[in-house]
């Protein structure tokens, strides 16, 4: 559900009702969509949930002007300090009949705390898995709308199935986008939207849903995070919610998720930008004089013990204009020294065998600690 930023000129905003409704089976009066265009400020957000309203409730347009203007009458009657420009009053109460509808459609009561609770979260995309957490469903069950006739009855828990179809109800009347495809980022909601669902609250109740969002996000949270989408997506919501509730996520002492984020951003931070496997050996670059040097054979064919040359030993490399970094490996030469020997050549000499010069790749832990204590960080300037 795409949404437009800048406002709509006369006929495309009447453009856009038309459309909305033909797709429905709905034809309504010109000069009703006109009115009804310039009652919602021509604003896209606004025309969105006028025609989803209209689409669900089965209302006509001149019955829908009528509701719009009594809620518009009322909330610039009760909050006039939150309606700072002319675009909020005509969203506010579209934004205000539409979560009305929203909320008495099954699972009765839920749509109303399943939106306050992507208030705070990234609009851009909130994993499923967070809105039907343990915390999240507690909360949903808390403040759930009572639609039985008795107050003092006994909610039933909220399931994960109930907080689903509430997602799908909020997205019936174009309040939220849901796409279950897209598990990770199932759920988009406007910052318009967000804004004017925030300013409904309480201070107090709006630090308790926070510390519940964080609470949600901590319970969808893996341990180990296998997934780099969804860890992804979590740290952009836990962004989103210090933005907007960081205060709150302090008392009395910092929240868990805040420790999470930070281990995660670390990790995060520290892992390499190209994957690469343990068999695969990078070759070095090419030297001053245009050579390329050969590419070396794994570790094991040329340390001591692996299976190489009898009696050669590694000698600490000098610093050397050689040792190029490359990625995350730093190539230096080695030279290879035999061994005092053991036979005698047939004139009476000693047989030896010349030095050797390989280039194997050192890595960090072998420039702070050294390979079996020979070479260090000198090696790689």
């Amino acid at each position: 559900m795409p949404w437009c930023r800048r406002l709509f000129a006369e006929a495309e905003a009447v453009a856009c009702l038309t459309m909305s409704l033909a797709a429905h089976g709905r034809h309504e009066p010109a000069d009703q969509l006109i009115a009804l265009a310039c009652d919602l400020g021509h604003l896209p957000l606004a025309l969105s949930q006028g025609s989803a309203y209209l689409i669900d409730s089965g209302e006509d347009v001149a019955a829908y002007r009528v509701l719009l203007a009594d809620r518009s009458t009322a909330l610039a009657d009760t909050t006039p300090d939150q309606l700072p420009d002319e675009q909020a009053l005509p969203l506010a109460a579209a934004w205000s009949l539409s979560i009305d509808r929203a909320n008495t459609l099954r699972p009765a009561g839920l749509a109303r705390p399943m939106l306050q609770l992507t208030a705070l979260l990234d609009p851009n995309g909130i994993p499923q898995t967070v809105l039907t957490s343990p915390p999240a469903l507690t909360h949903l069950t808390q403040h759930r709308s009572r639609t039985s006739p008795d107050p003092a009855g006994e909610l039933e828990p909220v399931s994960p199935r109930d907080a689903v179809q509430s997602l799908r109800a909020l997205h019936r009347l174009s309040l939220i986008d849901h796409d279950p495809d897209t598990p990770h980022q199932a759920v988009r909601v406007h910052q318009l939207i967000q804004r004017a669902t925030r300013d409904t609250l309480a201070p107090d109740q709006h630090d308790q849903l926070a510390l519940t969002a964080a609470d949600a996000l901590t319970a969808a949270w893996p341990a180990i995070e296998r997934d780099t989408v969804l860890a992804q997506a979590l740290r952009a919501n836990t962004t989103a919610l210090i933005r907007t509730a960081e205060d709150a996520l302090h008392r009395p002492a910092s929240h868990a998720v805040l420790f999470r984020m930070a281990s995660a951003s670390v990790k995060a931070a520290k892992s390499p930008p190209l994957a690469t496997t343990s068999s695969t050996w990078p070759s070095p670059p090419a030297t001053a004089w245009g050579q390329t040097t050969p590419t070396p054979s794994p570790p094991a064919a040329t340390l001591p013990g692996g299976g190489g040359r009898r009696g050669m030993r590694p000698v600490r490399p000098r610093r050397s204009r050689t040792c190029w970094p490359t990625g995350y490996v730093c190539w230096a030469p080695i030279i290879l020294t035999p061994s005092p020997p053991s036979t005698t050549s047939p004139g009476g000499g000693a047989e030896r065998e010349a030095p050797v010069l390989i280039y194997r790749p050192i890595d960090e832990q072998d420039r702070l600690a050294g390979v079996r204590g020979r070479i260090d960080a000198e090696a790689c300037p």
